[in-house]
């Protein structure tokens, strides 16, 4: 069916509507064997490496050859990079970071494996509170921005009142317990240790499989069961954040969208890693 719909797109749309949109209809079959149901991932991971993809080649003259080159190259170099740190040049190690990180800029610092600096330090006094959290009384070096595992951490005093999403929440591993725990990264610390210094989110009640009840499909009670939402969309209370704390940028894993209705407010981790990609 899918099939005769496309052949019948230039007499239905026009011309204009055989793209390769279009032609990605007659995969869809394929796609739900291999994968399951539409609704269960998105291309989302895909479509996310096209600006990527661009770089990888130049000119109109062989281009799969080029892009495969390329991805090797720049995968070969990752996997030897820790090798390479100790008999290789700064400049050779520079090189290899450039590969690896397409978005490193000249403004960034390295303060460990894969982390940035972003943009310039500033030595401030330290509140009572971020005293409290570093456990130290002397003035501290600071700076807004942190460039980690190819992701950009912003902090809330970078970061525009006026702007429309924000970069400054994020998931971290906790240090005594190792459970994933969320909140919002105020200001990135250089010294006397290097951390990032985050108001922590409070999750509240349950995940939305558990609390919708007795599930129709038997699929779906598996899914509850597994708890697999719980782990990705997670109830907090953003009004009663807890007491500021001082969180390793190793620790760090990954950014955070806030999600707000009727009132309730929800953490949910980007990139998604319960969609099957």
């Amino acid at each position: 069916m899918l099939n005769d719909f496309c052949l019948l797109l230039p007499e239905l749309y026009g011309e204009t509507s055989c793209t390769a949109n279009a032609h990605l209809l007659t995969h869809l079959a394929k796609y739900v064997r291999l994968w399951g149901p539409l609704w269960t991932h998105s291309a989302f991971g895909f479509e996310s490496k096209n600006g990527r993809l661009k770089y990888l080649f130049h000119g109109k003259r062989n281009i799969t050859h080029q892009l495969l080159f390329n991805v090797n190259v720049s995968y070969t170099l990752q996997q030897i990079h820790g090798c390479l740190a100790q008999s290789e040049s700064k400049k050779v190690l520079n090189y290899i970071d450039a590969v690896h990180h397409a978005n490193l800029r000249p403004n960034m610092k390295s303060i460990g494996t894969h982390a940035y600096i972003v943009g310039k330090c500033r030595v401030i006094n330290p509140t009572v509170e971020q005293s409290s959290a570093l456990g130290s009384n002397t003035t501290i070096e600071v700076f807004y921005r942190l460039f980690k595992d190819g992701i950009l951490y912003y902090s809330t005093s970078f970061e525009k009142a006026s702007s429309k999403r924000s970069n400054t929440n994020c998931c971290y591993k906790d240090r005594i317990t190792g459970c994933n725990c969320y909140g919002k990264i105020e200001i990135f610390t250089a010294s006397p240790i290097i951390t990032a210094l985050v108001r922590k989110f409070n999750p509240v009640g349950q995940s939305l499989l558990i609390k919708a009840g007795n599930p129709c499909r038997p699929q779906l009670a598996v899914y509850q069961q597994m708890d697999l939402l719980g782990s990705y969309i997670v109830p907090i209370d953003e009004s009663n954040c807890s007491q500021l704390i001082a969180v390793p940028i190793d620790r760090i894993i990954s950014k955070v969208v806030l999600i707000s209705t009727s009132g309730k407010h929800y953490c949910v981790v980007q990139p998604n890693k319960i969609e099957r990609h």
